[in-house]
């Protein structure tokens, strides 16, 4: 830090905020304003080898800076220390490593003594000397994809341009935002945003594309189509939209059924029924769509738009395919090949199924006579408050927990079963105990072992008990303390934000339809910050748990270690 100081202090005469026409930036070297609110140099942008001039905070600083300002964002250099950042005839412009001009501020000035100043206020100005007031050019007037305050939106009649904002590329939402500071988090929070919502960004999906809010992406191809850019879809740039698989030239064609909250702009035919909205369709080389309400046949001849998936209340479109691009068509084909192999199979397995059954028969005979024959046998937790009374006879404390004697019920075995008094310690040291005792052949040490390992459960003070995923998602979807889910020794001395994105990602990885869950480029990115995804779904196998104090309890005969040592939740 000492030598950038340094760097700065040499380089700039007029001062670190300030570019003259006998310096420049290069390298790491930057101008700061004289408040240090903003910054300006070369950086560069998330994975890419590539580097840019702008301009992002200082004061309030976050890791990657929060860039606001980007000059040659279409033009981007490879080596930051031989290309320049200067004032050129007046201009201050961008010298590449062949000290080609790829950005200038394009604009006529008079005097050889213009500089350019950045403001506390994040604008970049020239000014035509140091005596002027008035900026001959400045970086409000033509914002990248950053609305700060003082920008304005205008048309600039010199130029006969609109001032705009546009996204970057490789950000999944290009909403417009304005942000503050919080101070309390160090952190940008966003207190406005237009749109209101990802699915009002016309054109989010691009052309047959439509939006989702069940999928993870949120965008996807309607069946019969694909990508027509996979890297572009990969990056969560879904702008380029879907393509059909199948030409339609000299193909059977047929309509994909899909229900829709909006409809596109179209043309309207008037015809008699559905059946002939259809068949006109189906005969216009050009339609693409129809949908047929109120006796009224709208058709699209062109790309389509801003579809909005509504199963349950959305209107039925038609859309046209290749009939081999339809799904039923792909069942059909299935369910023949199935048929014949069923027919062919159906022998073979009426003989499989009767010996499953008499295999099963017999194992119920074995199992009434013996309920203890080197197998697993599950109970459950309230099963060994029967057989223990409630854990009342209690045989002696060990390391983390009391035993306590217990019948079993049917062969009225006796038994010695072991209690865990807290689960925030004790499960590795536990069965750590178990495998040594194991190992011990003794005539007063029963052959029979009972071990209870709860992982994913947390047991309150009232000794009730919690699955922790489902617990988690309480906490979460209730608006309550994430830090509290962290271990106690981190004394919640984490990022909140971090902390939900993981929990994001955790969730959306364990759906239950594998199609919701999200690919390793999508888990980065959503841990990077650079995919936002909103609360998962709770998975359906977590409400198969049972919140009381079930849990299976697994019993063996077998006194080695391997043998013995069985959780019931991985």
């Amino acid at each position: 830090m000492g030598f950038l100081c340094l760097s700065l202090t040499i380089c700039f005469s007029y001062g670190a905020d300030t570019i003259s026409a006998n310096n420049s930036v290069s390298g790491d070297e930057t101008i700061i304003s004289k408040g240090e609110m903003f910054e300006l140099g070369f950086f560069k942008a998330g994975n890419s080898s590539k580097y840019y001039i702008g301009m992002w905070y200082k004061k309030h600083s976050s890791n990657p800076p929060t860039i606001v300002w980007v000059a040659n964002r279409e033009t981007p250099v490879s080596d930051r220390f031989s290309s320049e950042f200067k004032l050129l005839d007046g201009n201050l412009v961008i010298l590449n490593e062949l000290k080609l001009p790829i950005w200038s501020t394009n604009v006529t000035v008079s005097s050889n003594s213009a500089i350019a100043v950045i403001l506390d206020d994040g604008n970049l100005v020239l000014r035509d000397g140091l005596n002027s007031v008035e900026p001959v050019w400045q970086s409000l007037d033509h914002p990248t994809h950053t609305w700060l305050p003082g920008a304005k939106f205008s048309y600039n009649k010199k130029t006969n341009k609109s001032q705009l904002l546009t996204s970057w590329k490789s950000i999944d939402d290009p909403a417009l935002q304005q942000q503050r500071w919080m101070e309390t988090t160090k952190q940008w929070g966003v207190f406005w945003t237009q749109p209101g919502t990802r699915c009002e960004v016309y054109a989010l999906c691009g052309a047959f594309g439509i939006y989702r809010q069940t999928r993870l992406s949120y965008c996807d191809c309607l069946a019969g189509f694909e990508h027509r850019s996979e890297s572009e879809w990969n990056q969560g740039d879904f702008s380029g939209g879907c393509v059909r698989k199948t030409n339609l030239n000299m193909q059977k064609t047929d309509f994909l059924m899909i229900k829709v909250t909006n409809m596109p702009l179209n043309s309207s035919l008037v015809v008699k029924n559905a059946k002939e909205c259809r068949i006109a369709c189906l005969n216009s080389f050009s339609c693409n769509a129809y949908v047929f309400v109120g006796n009224n046949c709208s058709v699209w001849d062109g790309e389509i738009l801003n579809l909005l998936e509504d199963n349950a209340n959305g209107k039925t479109m038609y859309v046209k395919v290749s009939s081999k691009d339809l799904p039923i068509h792909k069942k059909k084909k299935s369910s023949k090949v199935t048929m014949v192999l069923g027919t062919a199979s159906g022998v073979g397995m009426l003989l499989i199924l009767s010996l499953v059954t008499l295999a099963l028969c017999m194992k119920k005979k074995l199992a009434g006579k013996t309920t203890m024959d080197g197998s697993l046998v599950a109970f459950t937790y309230k099963d060994l408050q029967i057989a223990t009374q409630n854990f009342s006879h209690r045989l002696g404390v060990g390391g983390f927990g009391s035993v306590f004697k217990g019948v079993l019920h049917g062969d009225s075995s006796i038994v010695a079963v072991k209690k865990l008094e807290s689960f925030s310690q004790g499960d590795k040291q536990f069965r750590s105990e178990v495998s040594t005792i194991g190992t011990i052949q003794h005539v007063n040490i029963t052959s029979s072992w009972v071990l209870c390992t709860r992982r994913n459960v947390e047991q309150y003070e009232d000794s009730s008990l919690a699955f922790v995923p489902s617990l988690a998602a309480d906490v979460v979807l209730a608006g309550g303390d994430i830090l509290s889910l962290l271990d106690s020794r981190l004394n919640k001395e984490a990022c909140v934000e971090q902390v939900t994105r993981i929990f994001k990602v955790a969730y959306w990885c364990i759906q239950d339809e594998v199609d919701s869950r999200p690919s390793m480029s999508q888990v980065e990115k959503i841990l990077e910050g650079n995919l936002e995804v909103k609360m998962p779904p709770i998975p359906q196998f977590t409400k198969l748990y049972d919140y009381s104090s079930k849990h299976l309890v697994f019993i063996e005969s077998s006194s080695t270690v391997s043998s013995q040592v069985h959780e019931n939740s991985s």
